[in-house]
């Protein structure tokens, strides 16, 4: 049984052995940096989502398209309750441009997350072995 005071035992590597390890590490970074480079190119095209998610793009086109379009103006005198059925509609706008925003940030954030959270916790071969937990 060890203790906290006593040193827990060290690997000992030859110089071939860390080269060969550096050089594996090298390899898995510059493969993975491929990866995220192709997965990156992947998700910043249109194209893909439309594909991927088609209800959702013909959904979002369509609100975006309400959103920026300009209302119809009113040609009747200046009555000021025909004010508030025009700001209702700036209102309904801005809240469906606001609610695509979020869905579209929500979206890309956990595409982002699942991409960037692999290529950081992927399991290494040339890691270290881990050690006990200390309770032997």
């Amino acid at each position: 049984m060890t203790t906290a005071a006593e040193p827990a035992a060290e690997v000992v590597l030859t110089a071939d052995e860390i080269q060969e390890q550096m050089a594996t590490t090298r390899r898995q970074i510059h493969e993975r940096s491929d990866e995220v480079v192709t997965q990156t190119k992947e998700l910043s095209d249109w194209r893909f989502y439309v594909k991927r998610y088609p209800w959702v793009s013909v959904t979002t086109a369509a609100v975006i398209g309400y959103a920026i379009v300009p209302g119809r103006t009113k040609t009747t005198g200046g009555d000021p309750d025909d004010q508030s059925e025009d700001s209702n509609t700036d209102v309904l706008r801005s809240m469906l441009a606001a609610t695509a925003k979020r869905a579209a940030m929500a979206h890309l954030s956990r595409t982002l997350g699942g991409v960037l959270g692999g290529f950081f916790t992927a399991d290494d071969e040339a890691g270290p072995a881990t050690e006990g937990n200390g309770d032997e």
